[in-house]
């Protein structure tokens, strides 16, 4: 099962976002998000991608899944 973490951060009424540079997605705007690692908790893995797509050093406060399946054929 592939899961992926990401982060919405606001600071001063400001939302946080990235540029996306993969082929598929370039241009568009998201926000900070990847895959989580193995061993990894989601708090860690998303406090990660952050740093990695933006510099940004954060401390999550809260979380809150979202879940989405989808059948491929």
């Amino acid at each position: 099962m592939e899961i992926i973490v990401g982060t919405i951060i606001l600071k001063e009424n400001k939302i946080l976002m990235v540029k996306e540079a993969k082929k598929e997605c370039h241009g568009k705007w998201s926000f900070p998000a990847g895959h989580l690692e193995q061993n990894e908790t989601i708090f860690a893995g998303a406090e990660r991608e952050t740093y990695e797509e933006t510099g940004c050093k954060v401390k999550l406060k809260k979380a809150f899944p979202v879940l989405l399946h989808t059948t491929r054929k």
